[in-house]
């Protein structure tokens, strides 16, 4: 038993030692063979000077606008950005930041990772999701595709995308008011009705038709466009409506005086036809 308590008190004391000597620091002969320089004394900017990023949240705005302002400051003097660009100019871990950094006379942090093909990239986090809000679907399933005008078919995961983007943008739908869609639709008219009027009666028909499909064909891809790029409808049904009034209206201003000079023809044909016919007898 004495022996056995005297050999676990030899171990641990080497094991202790060793410790110890592996913990010692270096003798003065080791720092001057394997001199290694210290770090010098500057302040160095956390993932290069930038105005966007970690830490600058909304919730710190205050305290960080004037970093904000000498990142912003110290990029533009590196050749980044404008005055009036409204976003940010110099995220972090980005060229812009470190140019900044640099400029200002201060040293750069910046953190790398390692992709899964293994390529190294300059990324603070191990993901690209910071800010973010993941949807997780599969986009190619046939049973999950539903019909959304005036696109294609689109699978549940990315109407729920856009649906969200159209929330947190702010970018609902907007339609014009009854006012100036009217105001639209009597300028269109006015227009066709000061055409309709001057053309020589030759070709008239002919390139009134002419007209009206290209009045349509432009009132879909205008109404189209404003839908799909800027959220915004028009209504045409008051332009339409208009304008089928409006050339029935000039129809009937031109067809009138010919239809009244053909009705006294034909009266005046009748009655000579009567007359002659009374004479006659």
């Amino acid at each position: 038993m004495a022996k056995t308590v005297q050999k676990i008190l030899i171990g641990a004391s080497l094991a202790a030692g060793a410790g110890l000597w592996a913990m010692a620091p270096r003798t003065f002969g080791n720092k001057r063979k394997n001199y290694v320089p210290t770090l010098p004394q500057i302040p160095y900017a956390h993932r290069g000077l930038h105005d966007a990023g970690s830490g600058l949240s909304q919730q710190y705005a205050g305290e960080s606008g004037e970093y904000i302002a000498l990142a912003r400051r110290m990029a533009m003097q590196a050749g980044y950005g404008t005055p009036n660009e409204p976003g940010p100019i110099a995220p972090e871990n980005s060229l812009a930041a470190f140019a900044a950094a640099a400029t200002a006379g201060y040293g750069i942090e910046l953190d790398v990772q390692m992709t899964l093909d293994n390529q190294i990239v300059v990324l603070h986090d191990p993901d690209l999701l910071r800010g973010k809000i993941a949807l997780i679907g599969a986009m190619e399933n046939q049973s999950d595709m539903h019909a959304t005008p005036p696109q294609r078919k689109l699978s549940g995961i990315e109407i729920h995308a856009l649906a969200l983007s159209t929330i947190l943008n702010d970018n609902y739908i907007d339609s014009l008011g009854s006012f100036t869609n009217l105001a639209i639709a009597f300028v269109l008219c006015f227009l066709m009705a000061i055409i309709h009027l001057s053309l020589p009666p030759e070709f008239k028909s002919l390139a009134l038709r002419l007209l009206q499909v290209a009045v349509l064909y432009a009132i879909i891809r205008i109404g189209y466009s404003f839908f799909i790029e800027h959220s915004l409808i028009i209504d045409f049904s008051y332009t339409l409506l208009m304008m089928a009034f409006v050339l029935f209206a000039c129809d009937i201003w031109y067809g009138v005086p010919g239809f009244c000079r053909y009705a006294r023809r034909l009266i005046s044909k009748l009655f000579t036809r009567r007359c002659a016919s009374a004479s006659a007898k």
